[in-house]
């Protein structure tokens, strides 16, 4: 009979390290602190800034023209409807933690949720 080995030594090390690798982002990701507030980004402009605190519905308009309706609750933000057609904004859902983000490409809506005490920094470029 052969001896069988399911696992090789580099491959319990591997294994080991990519599961470390995961628990810590995993970590990091959960334990992101929440926002107070969402910068809302139109055409490469600054439309609004908007507390996260206070609940309530809006409708962004750009230059007269209807383009989604967004919603505040509970500290989270989301796209409730929107003119696009493949609707990825609306089907993002709630965010509240610091640093995420809805984009909108057709309309060129970006929302992104900023914390107060927040010390990352990120880049964004525009045209």
């Amino acid at each position: 009979m052969r001896n069988l080995k399911i696992f090789a030594r580099t491959d319990i090390i591997l294994i080991l390290i990519v599961t470390v690798f995961l628990s810590g982002w995993l970590t990091f990701s959960y334990f992101r602190p929440t926002s107070n507030k969402a910068v809302i980004l139109v055409h490469g402009k600054m439309y609004k800034t908007v507390s996260l605190d206070k609940d309530s519905t809006f409708k962004i308009f750009w230059k007269g023209v209807y383009l989604m309706t967004v919603q505040i609750k509970s500290g989270a933000i989301r796209v409730v409807k929107s003119t696009c057609p493949l609707k990825i904004c609306v089907h993002t859902g709630w965010i509240s933690k610091d640093g995420q983000v809805i984009v909108c490409v057709p309309n060129r809506v970006i929302i992104h949720t900023e914390g107060a005490k927040s010390t990352s920094y990120d880049l964004m470029t525009s045209q």
